[in-house]
Formats: structure tokens, sequence, C-alpha cells
């Protein structure tokens, strides 16, 4: 059948059906009320409180909405009992089972929304489950078999409404993780690229000195004697210093590429992608080993450049074998980016008749942090140089927020955002502290996370 005819043919059943149901005006004008006010409100949010009250108005029915949160449960999005949108507005909305059998429901009855056409679009989310949601239908009586189609036609109006919308939802989600995530790449995984600029430039360096030895030997070879003798001992020392800087570069390279590979395989997972958001691969990992020491080891060079020390004696990762279930390549790059802001302002303080500038990370247990049976672990990265001011505590967590100590060092205010999105992401929370003699940023995980 051709599309015409298909398109044909539902028009005259849709026809025939309108024949058929025999609703009352009221019931009538709800239908015509919907499809106008269907298009006025066109975010979930102003949609689901339309499709509630439009049966209170004009019927008298209290309806409340639940949207498929997942293939055995769905959450209320809006309902016109005051209890239950109380209970929402504190975010402690109701849920109720799902299935294709409509479930008990006192004083009332339970519609199942579906998607009953075979080439209708899924929710992304859910790909092999129809129902998109319910309504709660409570009238204060008896329905008659004429009230109850005319809720199942509702229904399968709400059903296809409430479906686009939430494939816009979900799109809009993508668009923005998108977004986000090709910032999470500049400042991540680009930006530091650069460095591999810097270990190749001297790299080359090396190689061209190994090339002169080379010359300088060839030339060698008609020198006397004793003068080759000297020769060959001088420039064995230099071949033996340049291949060491030889090696030192491709250590540096090779962490750096494992690094850029570690954290690019971390940000471009496909589930990423499917799911429009950040897609947590735990697995237990020795915090120190497999985190903490890769990225300080990343960073020693530049550390050594500005002259900063890394000190374990102010409270540094105690000796025993400290473990966690996290996402390796998220969390390293939580600390990478803690690390590459202590690097750009670590700042030098008076300390025992001298100055000092370093950094210093460490661990601690935080009782009670999640609640009264809830501990924590809370790992910080302290650096040296003056505390923020109040206004930047507030906001340093914030995308796009620099603070006022920024001076002429790059950024684009970006980590710390991302620091606090991966965290939270992990069920744990960031924040910052002045101590003396400097900062102190830190992170908290849920113990019940630590093995």
């Amino acid at each position: 059948m051709d599309l015409i005819s298909s398109i044909e043919r539902r028009i005259r059943q849709k026809l025939a059906d309108q024949e058929k149901y025999c609703f009352t005006p009221l019931m009538d004008s709800i239908d015509r009320a919907y499809l106008d006010l269907t298009l006025e409100y066109a975010d979930l949010e102003g949609f689901s409180r339309m499709v509630v009250l439009m049966p209170k108005i004009v019927l008298g029915w209290d309806v409340s909405l639940y949207i498929t949160e997942s293939d055995t449960e769905a959450v209320l999005a809006a309902s016109t009992l005051p209890e239950q949108m109380a209970r929402l507005k504190k975010g402690r909305a109701a849920r109720i089972a799902i299935s294709d059998e409509p479930p008990q429901v006192d004083d009332g009855h339970f519609i199942p929304l579906i998607i009953r056409e075979r080439s209708a679009p899924r929710n992304p989310d859910l790909e092999h489950n129809p129902i998109v949601g319910a309504l709660i239908v409570k009238p204060g009586r008896e329905l008659g078999e004429m009230e109850l189609s005319f809720l199942s036609k509702y229904a399968d109006l709400l059903g296809q409404s409430l479906l686009h919308r939430l494939l816009q939802r979900k799109n809009e989600q993508h668009l923005a993780f998108i977004r986000k995530l090709v910032a999470d790449i500049g400042h991540n995984v680009i930006v530091p690229n650069i460095f591999f600029k810097a270990y190749l430039r001297r790299l080359y360096g090396k190689i061209d000195r190994l090339k002169e030895i080379q010359e300088q030997l060839i030339g060698l070879t008609q020198a006397p004697p004793q003068t080759l003798q000297a020769g060959v001992r001088d420039l064995a020392a230099e071949m033996a210093n340049a291949n060491e800087g030889l090696q030192e570069e491709f250590d540096h390279i090779e962490k750096h590429y494992v690094n850029t590979s570690l954290f690019l395989e971390t940000l471009l997972r496909q589930s990423h992608f499917e799911k429009g958001r950040y897609v947590l691969q735990k697995k237990t990992c020795n915090f120190r080993r497999d985190v903490i020491g890769p990225q300080v080891d990343r960073f020693k060079a530049r550390l050594k450049e500005r002259d900063i020390e890394v000190d374990m004696t102010l409270g540094g990762v105690p000796d025993q074998v400290i473990e966690a279930v996290v996402d390796v390549g998220l969390i390293s790059q939580v600390y990478a980016n803690l690390l590459s802001n202590a690097v750009k302002y670590t700042r030098p303080v008076p300390w025992e008749m001298a100055e000092r500038k370093l950094i210093a990370y460490g661990l601690e247990l935080a009782p009670g942090a999640f609640g009264p049976s809830e501990d924590g672990v809370k790992l910080n990265l302290f650096s040296t140089g003056c505390p923020l001011d109040v206004v930047d505590r507030q906001h340093i967590f914030e995308e796009g927020y620099r603070g006022s100590n920024v001076g002429r060092e790059r950024g684009t205010g970006h980590g710390l955002f991302f620091v606090k999105e991966v965290i939270e992401l992990h069920g744990g929370r960031v924040g910052y502290e002045p101590v003396e003699k400097g900062n102190n940023f830190f992170f908290l995980l849920p113990r019940k996370q630590i093995v």
C-alpha cells in the first residue's frame, strides 16, 4: 500500500471512530481545546500541567500524570491533587509500577499511555517499552463505558504528544551535552597537547646533537691515534648525555600519550553519545597508584619549571592502600584540572625564615559527610599563595568564571566546573577552603564507594 492510500485509510478510520464514540459535548470540547493547547504548551512542564487540568476543569475529575522512567516504574510529573504536588515540589515525587495490565488504584483508574504504532518513534532511553507514561484518574465515582472510552482516546492523544516532548527534551540534552563535551575535550585534551610540541622540539634537538656527534666521529678517523682516543672519549660522553636526554624526552612523550589516550577514550565513549550525558564506567582502583601518582608525575616537569615543590608531609596520602570504586578516566581528569590550576596559581609564601612555593595532596576520612551514618572520604590539593577572596569562593566552580587572582594566566574558567560535574556524578561534592599559607581545593566521595 502506498503512502497516500495508507493516509486515506487512516482518515476514514478516524472519521468512523468519531461517529462511533458519540461523546458528550463537554468531552468533545476537551478534545478540541487539547488540540489547540498542545501546540501552545510545547515544553514538558507546561504540557504536563495542562493535560491534568483539562479533565479537572471540564469534568471535575482529579488526574495525575506519570512519565515512564524505567521498564517497570513511572514518576509523577503533574497532578490536580494538592498533596501530590506538594511532594513533587519537595523533590519526593510519587512513583508507580507500570505494566500492560492495569494495577488496582483506590477510587480511581489506571490508564497507560501506550505507543501502539510499530513504526512510531520510541523513547531512546526505553526503546523496547511502548508505555511512555500513565494517567491515574480519580473521578470520585464509578465511570460508565462511554467515559472509559473517552479516557482511552484521551490517553492515545496524550501518549503521542508526550513522546514527542520526551524526544525533544532528549535532543536538547544531547545538544547541550555535545557543546559541553567539546569544551571538555578542548580544555582537557587539546590545550594540554601543546606540550607535545615542546617535548618534540627538545627531542629533535637531541637527535640533531647525535647527528653532529656522528659527523665529528667521521672527522676523527683521519686524526692521529692520540687525538683520536681523546676525541672518541669526549664524544662518547656527549653521546651518552644525548642518549639520556633522548630517553627522558621519550618518557615524557609516552606518558603524555598514555594520558591523552585515557582522556580521549573516557570522553568519547559511545555510551555518552547514546545517553546524552556522561555514563560512568566504575571499577576498583588504587587512588595513589592509578590516579594521583600518574597525574602528579605528568605535571612534574611543569612544576619544576615554576620552582614548585611537591610536598607529601602536609597530610599526604597514607602509605596504606586506599581503593575506591570510581571512573578512573574521569577522576584522573579531575586531578589533572586541579594540578593544572595549581601550576598556574601557586605563589611563594614565607616559610621558616625563607620562602616556599609548593603543593601538597592528601586524603582524610570525613565522618558524617553525607548524613548521620554516611561517612565520606575527602581528597585535598593544597597550594601556597593568597587565599581567594569571598566573592571568588562563591562562584569559583561555576562555568566560565575566573577568579580575581588570575593575572596574566590563560584559562577558560572551565576546569573547576568540570571537576564539580564529575564529582557530583559520582554522588560526591566539591569545595574550597582557605587555609594557613594558601588554598585547599577538595572533593568528597561517599565512604560507601571505598572498598
